[in-house]
């Protein structure tokens, strides 16, 4: 009884206590500040930090470090919200299997950091502050990495106040919000580029640097201009395209033999390598991140490198196993009649030839070329060839399938006596007209379906088209009365000259196959 009522006038006593904050003498402090008035000095300290403090000790010590942590940092005067992203795909030259996110409540600029492990929430914390500064508030859901005695730690050295949101009640989180425009925006970037998962990393990266670029309705303004005070720069953002692919310089290139240059990947900006338009690619050979400027487009069809990117593939399948036969034993067609189908067990066989696929329902026929075989069935495969599987790409490495073992010699076996051969046939069909903001829209307002003689049908732009062959789509425009429209008039002119018109057209199919 003794022991309750003492804690109960203990607690009273409490709470009559009130904590006051003690103010300055700005009289005193007048010699600190060239003696002005102590209103000016008042309004000072409400507009300022003091995070250093003078020693108590009179005794004068050497430090090995910063005894005030907080008055080193730059500051950034806002909240910032931080939440975790999950991946079902690890990050391609990363291994990452998820993200921290931190987004300022005020100027929404948004970082992303990946993490192969929750513990590393500390470490992206620290690359946040060192970056961007020490935030007033860090807001985050209670997770426990992200209230560890590490992050109070840090965030009493720095004079950050921290926030986190309720139980189940995570939308209390300003994170949350911003992680659905991310991820959307992210969803949105692979399904138009054809970027394979393992590049979500990447990816995100790229939209995050894009929404801090780019103008925000809800604070009327661009993010990284509210944020540093300055108007940005946005010309990283107009030289490439995501996943675009692209040559860059190869500085330790064999003179004749090797080119000076490498193809990769345009993949994101480097904002801590280089000099301004320092941008990252996605290596062809290696499959790893490096930082260069000296980069150009691959996809120009006038300006390709054709050591890297050879307009001719072989398509003729060969085993390397040689059948070998005694002539004074049994005739050599009896030997092969009568011999089984040799299994292609070697991946080498089949990588780099190419097949036809069938018609897709927009009318487009692809090659698509083997790429390489899935490693990871090994075991499977040298029990049973069947099982062997392939990665194959079409329409220039921008779309990757998987097929079987046996759905390639299915494809194969169709085209085996067959050549490539790219000579150009007809037009079957146009598509437009389309507006920029059209997901096919690639450099005209018309698309029009080329058929080529290998049995090949793709979609091409009509002002390149038209600039190889403005004779076919005069023919094409004249019979589907398309001479009056936008993009089809200037040829008009050449298909009213029917005489000279059918000459052209002669000219153009020996030049064709030629």
């Amino acid at each position: 009884m003794e022991h309750s009522k003492l804690g109960e006038n203990l607690t009273s006593v409490l709470g009559e206590i009130k904590l006051k904050k003690k103010e300055p003498d700005y009289e005193s402090l007048k010699p600190y500040f060239n003696w002005l008035s102590s209103k000016v000095i008042k309004k000072t300290f409400n507009l300022t930090t003091q995070y250093a403090r003078t020693p108590a000790s009179t005794i004068l010590k050497k430090n090995f470090k910063s005894p005030f942590p907080a008055f080193n940092v730059k500051r950034r005067h806002e909240p910032v919200a931080t939440d975790t992203i999950y991946s079902n795909t690890p990050a391609i030259d990363d291994g990452s299997t998820s993200a921290q996110i931190f987004v300022g409540t005020k100027t929404f600029v948004t970082d992303i950091y990946g993490m192969k492990h929750d513990k590393e929430f500390v470490n992206t914390l620290e690359d946040n502050i060192r970056k961007r500064g020490a935030m007033d508030k860090l807001i985050s859901d209670r997770a426990q990495v992200e209230i560890s005695k590490r992050v109070h730690d840090i965030l009493r050295a720095l004079f950050i106040d921290d926030w986190q949101s309720e139980p189940h009640c995570q939308h209390q989180n300003p994170a949350e919000r911003r992680i659905q425009t991310v991820k959307r925006g992210t969803n949105t970037l692979l399904d138009r580029t054809g970027a394979p998962a393992y590049t979500w990393l990447l990816a995100i990266l790229y939209v995050c640097f894009v929404l801090n670029f780019t103008y925000n309705a809800v604070i009327n303004n661009v993010p990284m201009n509210l944020a540093t005070g300055s108007t940005c720069d946005i010309s990283p953002l107009l030289r490439f395209r995501f996943w675009q692919p692209v040559y860059y310089m190869h500085d330790d290139s064999d003179f004749p033999k090797d080119s000076t240059e490498e193809r990769g990947r345009f993949v994101g900006i480097s904002e801590s390598v280089g000099h301004y338009m320092t941008f990252k690619i996605l290596t062809d050979k290696s499959n790893k991140i490096i930082h260069r400027s000296n980069v150009r487009p691959a996809d120009i069809p006038l300006e390709k490198n054709i050591r890297l990117d050879p307009l001719i593939i072989p398509s003729v399948v060969k085993s390397k196993k040689e059948i070998s036969y005694d002539e004074n034993v049994v005739k050599k067609d009896d030997y092969l009649n009568n011999q089984p189908s040799v299994p292609i067990l070697d991946t080498s066989d089949l990588v780099g030839r190419t097949f036809l696929m069938p018609i897709d329902k927009d009318g487009q026929r692809l090659r698509a070329r083997i790429v390489e075989a899935i490693e990871n069935q090994e075991e499977e495969c040298a029990k049973e060839s069947s099982r062997l599987k392939f990665v194959c790409s079409m329409k220039e490495d921008q779309i990757e399938e998987v097929f079987s073992y046996n759905e390639i010699l299915d494809f194969l076996e169709q085209q085996e006596e067959d050549t490539i051969e790219w000579k150009f046939k007809k037009i079957t069909a146009h598509e437009g007209p389309l507006n920029p903001n059209h997901s096919n829209y690639n450099g005209s307002i018309y698309n029009v379906m080329i058929e080529w003689e290998n049995g090949e049908i793709t979609s091409e732009p009509l002002s390149i088209i038209g600039a190889d062959d403005p004779v076919t789509c005069a023919i094409y425009a004249r019979e589907n009365n398309l001479l009056n429209k936008p993009g089809w008039k200037r040829f008009a002119r050449l298909a009213k000259r029917e005489k000279k018109l059918l000459r052209f057209q002669n000219q153009v199919k020996l030049r064709s196959y030629r």
